[in-house]
């Protein structure tokens, strides 16, 4: 086996690769269409991609559980467990895939009139809609494809699949918004063609390195009551998890709005600060649900508390790090992300939020990979809706009845402190 921190970075730094450039595809998306006469097409595509930050988060658990089994059965060295860990999530992707598909135009519906908008906007952002619902998919599929490669600790093709496909998307996109003149409707395009070219992608990856381990397991060992009860509950459980962490990063968006539109931008931008951390610390969160599962399932349970123990090493050295980043160049990537001084002047008095998040956050990114690796899920789901039912809103609710300022940064810094304490303290008894 090789050196553990040498076993932890061969798994993160891909991870950490793949996640930076997922931002780049929005960036393009702004660049091409915030050049064209009309701002309306860009927000178009921003109010329309609300809906499906919804459906591809909520439906996250596919990439998640499939880590954590497939390392497990990695670890017991199981061809056909891994083969079982692929083919179950799959189907499952295809079947909420066509559900999506099905039920298209009740959940544009119901998303669309939710939402505050102008009638032009809406409308423009429903083309985009009914475009892009084709992606959808493809998408879940390459959840469980990412899922599957990085259980099998290949985490190098992962990283070439998300590369590959958000490269071929921007391009995509360059190419129908600049030169076809297609606007919206041209980003939603290219969004479903690279997607689709991703789940293809990931297949061939797949089934040329791993062709002896994804022999079909047959019907049977597919249907086998007992695993996909577990499978099940392992779903749900995340499934509720991360709509708990959507309802809090909802909140925060809606009650910043709520406050005024200037600190609805400000906030956006000190989320920024947040967003370029959790690249690189999910790089390590990756990492350690491929390498707990992989130990917990071999029975090596020394090896897998030293995994714990080095994992968070790194945790402690990459969040002091961004925090003091933070403290001393916060003025300058203010400047980067904007040049509305303004906005700047007013962002600099909710720096010492964003200094804080690193050092705060970092065990409960860490203890999410390690839950999720050993399939602790129902713990998992748990403290999460305490962090956010039971401190993130009373928090948020008691402090601005009093008044107190700054008091959505500190229900927002309660409830990561509520998460990594409660992970911590409650960690599954192998530890």
């Amino acid at each position: 086996m090789r050196p553990l921190k040498q076993n932890i970075l061969r798994l993160a730094v891909p991870n950490i690769i793949a996640n930076i450039s997922v931002p780049l595809l929005s960036l393009a998306d702004a660049a091409v269409l915030g050049h064209l006469p009309s701002e309306i097409h860009l927000a178009a595509v921003a109010l329309g991609g609300i809906v499906f930050n919804f459906i591809l988060w909520g439906l996250g658990f596919l990439r998640m559980s499939t880590t954590g089994l497939t390392a497990q059965e990695f670890g017991r060295k199981s061809d056909r467990g891994m083969a079982l860990s692929f083919y179950r999530p799959a189907i499952i992707a295809c079947a909420f895939g066509f559900i999506v598909l099905l039920l298209q135009d009740p959940i544009g519906y119901i998303g669309f009139n939710f939402m505050e908008a102008e009638e032009s906007l809406k409308v423009l952002a429903y083309d985009y809609y009914k475009v892009r619902i084709y992606a959808v998919p493809a998408a879940l599929m390459n959840f469980v494809i990412a899922g599957w490669l990085l259980g099998m600790q290949d985490s190098k093709r992962a990283m070439v699949l998300v590369i590959v496909e958000n490269s071929v998307n921007i391009g995509l996109n360059i190419f129908f918004v600049v030169f076809m003149d297609m606007k919206a409707e041209g980003v939603a395009l290219g969004t479903v063609i690279a997607r689709w070219i991703g789940t293809l992608l990931g297949l061939i990856l797949m089934f040329s390195a791993y062709k002896k381990r994804l022999r079909w397991p047959g019907r049977t060992a597919l249907l086998q009551r007992t695993e996909l009860k577990k499978l099940f509950s392992v779903n749900l459980n995340i499934f509720i998890r991360t709509m708990s962490l959507i309802a809090v990063f909802t909140w925060f968006t809606y009650a910043s709005a709520l406050k005024s539109t200037a600190t609805l931008a400000v906030n956006t931008l000190l989320l920024q600060f947040f967003m370029i951390f959790s690249f690189f610390m999910d790089g390590f969160a990756f990492a350690a649900e491929s390498l707990a599962g992989r130990f917990y399932g071999a029975g090596q349970f020394k090896a897998l508390g030293l995994t714990l123990r080095t994992i968070f090493k790194w945790g402690i050295v990459l969040s002091i790090g961004f925090s003091i980043a933070y403290l001393l160049g916060g003025d300058f990537i203010l400047s980067v992300l904007t040049s509305n001084e303004k906005l700047i002047v007013e962002a600099k008095d909710y720096l010492f939020f964003v200094i804080a998040i690193p050092i705060i956050s970092f065990a409960a990114f860490l203890w999410d990979g390690v839950y999720t690796g050993l399939t602790a899920t129902a713990r998992m789901r748990n403290i999460m809706l305490i962090s956010a039912f039971a401190f993130f809103f009373p928090v948020y609710f008691l402090l601005e009845y009093f008044q107190i300022e700054y008091y959505l940064w500190i229900a927002f810094l309660s409830f990561f402190i509520a998460r990594s304490v409660g992970m911590t303290a409650f960690r599954p008894k192998i530890f």
